[in-house]
């Protein structure tokens, strides 16, 4: 990898001067640079394509090798992948979690494109924070103002830059490619079974990524078979790490209990109406944990019980994850003071003030 890299970087723009059909330097990016990438940072070509591009026809401003997670895409147009993306003056390369342009580009015209492809990756930075170790959220400067060189800068996630002149070995290269590819897989999982134009769409909309997934989290609850959860204290939930963090994990099957005790009504306003779901053939609510998970590590006892479980229309769940303290106040006071008794029969004791803190 350090000697197809270096080669790159010291051949680049004499060769480009030259004719591009059949030149050795554009056969070993889409070659040899290729397939050491691969062989090096052994590299599942079952489940990932490598792929290599010095331009289609003519040189390309900024000479590529990409990683593609085959499920997501295959292609550098559309979808998010990693990629080596190299200078256009080759003083260095990066190794970046990015975007297709072409696809924001065909969608919504070079001038909406710029913006939008900044702002999903905006979102996919918010979700991926604290779980960095290695890779920067700075931006990436690809010496270049063509429009691909800042289709790339601006689609970028996270990733890292290397100089001409310290390359490192082999064995780092591949190290830093497959401490990325973990990146890749979070950033996979947090998108889920969606279509890359969907999580697009949303996140241009406004969603945040927690949103995204909540909802995910309440397609389970309205799918499960509920639970029949004992009025006593229960242990913990298992945690496990997403983001980069430690979450704590919701069992779908005692939200569901919940929502069938509250009749599938809303804790905050019974006269909330939405529609009928086409699963439970009730009314349509959400469940909402009163005292965060977040804040399991906390407690002693489970807050995943139907005591901590409240049944809320989408808006008024909204609210509560988005509004002002000062907006939100009263609906968390009428839900605390309804649930209190029961939080203490599953072992959960918390004051009105350290409820209200989590909502800050």
């Amino acid at each position: 990898m350090q000697e197809s890299f270096r080669n790159i970087m010291g051949n680049y723009l004499i060769e480009k001067e030259m004719p591009f059909k059949d030149n050795y330097l554009a056969k070993h990016i889409r070659n040899n640079a290729k397939e050491s990438v691969e062989k090096k940072a052994l590299i599942d070509v079952s489940k990932y394509k490598v792929d290599g591009s010095p331009g289609k026809g003519n040189w390309a401003e900024i000479p590529w090798i990409g990683v593609f997670d085959k499920n997501i895409t295959t292609s550098a147009e559309k979808g998010y992948y990693i990629v080596y993306l190299f200078r256009a003056d080759m003083s260095g390369f990066y190794l970046s979690l990015n975007q297709g342009w072409t696809y924001y580009a065909r969608t919504y015209g070079d001038k909406e494109a710029r913006e939008h492809i900044r702002t999903v990756a905006a979102g996919f930075k918010d979700s991926l924070k604290s779980s960095l170790a290695d890779f920067s959220f700075d931006e990436i400067d690809l010496k270049s103002d063509k429009k691909f060189a800042v289709g790339y800068q601006l689609g970028h996630i996270c990733g890292k830059f290397y100089s001409k002149e310290y390359v490192p070995d082999d064995l780092q290269l591949a190290n830093d490619l497959r401490n990325l590819i973990g990146v890749y897989r979070e950033l996979t999982g947090i998108v889920g079974s969606r279509s890359f134009e969907d999580i697009v769409d949303r996140l241009l909309k406004g969603d945040d990524v927690d949103d995204i997934e909540d909802e995910e989290y309440q397609s389970e609850v309205i799918e499960a078979t509920p639970s029949i959860t004992p009025k006593e204290p229960q242990k913990r939930s298992k945690s496990t790490i997403k983001h980069g963090k430690e979450v704590w994990i919701r069992n779908p099957k005692i939200a569901k209990e919940s929502l069938e005790k509250s009749n599938y009504l809303c804790e905050i306003d019974s006269e909330h109406k939405t529609f009928t779901s086409s699963i439970t053939d009730d009314n349509f609510v959400e469940a909402h944990h009163l005292i965060p998970m977040g804040n399991q590590d906390e407690f002693k006892n489970s807050l995943d019980v139907p005591g901590n479980i409240v049944s809320l229309c989408p808006n008024c769940h909204r609210r509560l994850h988005h509004a002002s303290v000062a907006e939100k106040e009263d609906s968390i006071k009428a839900l605390y003071v309804e649930r209190k008794d029961d939080l203490k029969d599953y072992g959960i004791e918390i004051s009105l003030e350290d409820l209200f803190g989590y909502y800050k």
